[in-house]
């Protein structure tokens, strides 16, 4: 078979979208890839064909179960072999899959090590290859993909796969890996369908309330912590269809929710950040940020999840200095035993520039569409009528 016609076998489509064909040839041709797609860009695809075609295991890289789940369970509807594993799930058979899903922290796990070196590895990729940043500060084990690749005494293909990478987070991407000539390839960031709305220093339950009454189509809010979660969750249950997820739940009911959210259209997730990156729902409606995310990276991730289908979609961020400072708290707070002084006021500095950016643009007279696609690189000229402040400019001329 050829790309196409695995293309039309497996996944039923006749033709490649935007750049998917570049980057799927750029990898077929064995080049260190990175790829850079909006969320409903078909990231997926353009890894998936080339392990489907090649002759060996394809490894991807993931810390987020719920995207693991997701996409296997979407593999497996396709007829192609996969499978993964992660802490709900440790033991597989590598003779019997094309494509395996591990989190970071495997690569350090002797006997995977053990198991997966007898096998021929053909790609190595990292799906939303912008959490390799949170080595920072909770997930130390991406720092292991370096030394893991360097084990093999052949050359594996790498590709890294993200929706949001500014100039800072692909030189930091690269670093980690230990590989610097990388082709890299970019679709437009901008989401032109998705309407950005700031509310400022709202009653935010009240807010969510009366948003909910009016809307009964899949929505996810996002919350700052687990603990905001289980609040907010408590005092909406009772009136609305609300089901919830952060790390620290037990896999069995992560894997229950995450069913019933795919499975269903009004159901709305009250989630952290942990769940959403890589779900194949298209008809999300709606994103709430409940607390604003500490960067423009993290809120165009969950903004990302809504609309994928290119219809109409609400992604709302409900602001407050309260947020704010909580934010800040964390950064001052940060410490590492295993990092020095001079490493630990490097991340709180990148940390500081992050946060400032968001509220620069949350906070600022820009069109939210062209601030944010700046800040990725990309010049674009005001939405007019699908943000905030775009909306209020209108209102202020009429």
């Amino acid at each position: 078979m050829d790309k196409y016609e695995v293309l039309n076998k497996y996944f039923n489509y006749s033709s490649f979208r935007d750049v998917q064909e570049n980057i799927i040839d750029s990898l077929i041709k064995r080049i260190d890839t990175i790829a850079i797609l909006k969320t409903g860009g078909g990231k997926s695809i353009c890894f998936q064909i080339p392990a489907i075609l090649a002759d060996g295991i394809t490894l991807v890289i993931t810390p987020l179960i719920s995207l693991m789940y997701d996409q296997v369970r979407e593999l497996h509807s396709k007829g192609i072999r996969a499978d993964y594993i992660n802490s709900s799930k440790e033991n597989i058979s590598f003779d019997d899959n094309k494509i395996i899903y591990i989190s970071p922290e495997r690569l350090s796990n002797k006997n995977f090590i053990n198991e997966i070196i007898k096998y021929k590895i053909s790609y190595i990729i990292v799906d939303e290859a912008h959490t390799i940043l949170w080595h920072m500060d909770f997930r130390e084990s991406f720092l292991a993909i370096k030394d893991f690749i360097r084990m093999f005494d052949y050359n594996i293909c790498i590709g890294l796969f993200s929706a949001t990478a500014n100039k800072y987070t692909l030189q930091e991407m690269k670093r980690v890996i230990g590989i610097y000539n990388f082709n890299i390839i970019k679709s437009s960031f901008d989401r032109p369908e998705l309407s950005y709305i700031v509310e400022r220093n709202k009653n935010k339950l009240d807010y969510i309330k009366n948003y909910l009454n009016g809307h009964y189509s899949s929505g996810i809010i996002y919350c700052q912590t687990r603990k905001n979660v289980i609040e907010l969750y408590n005092h909406l249950k009772n009136d609305y269809n609300v089901i919830y997820y952060h790390g620290g739940l037990d896999p069995k009911l992560k894997e229950k929710n995450q069913d019933i959210f795919i499975k269903n259209d009004d159901v709305i997730m009250i989630t952290t950040i942990s769940f959403g990156m890589g779900i194949n729902k298209s008809n999300i409606r709606f994103v709430i940020n409940y607390n604003i995310p500490d960067s423009l990276e993290s809120l165009s991730q969950m903004s990302g999840r809504c609309s994928r289908d290119g219809k109409f979609g609400e992604c709302i961020i409900l602001y407050n200095d309260i947020d704010t400072r909580v934010i800040y708290y964390f950064i001052r707070e940060i410490d590492a035993t295993n990092k020095s002084i001079k490493e630990i006021n490097n991340i709180k500095k990148y940390k500081y520039i992050c946060l400032n950016s968001l509220i620069k643009v949350l906070k600022g007279s820009e069109c939210i569409h062209k601030a944010m696609s700046l800040y990725f690189g990309e010049k674009i000229n005001k939405c007019k009528t699908m943000c905030s402040v775009c909306l209020n400019d209108v209102d202020k001329k009429n």
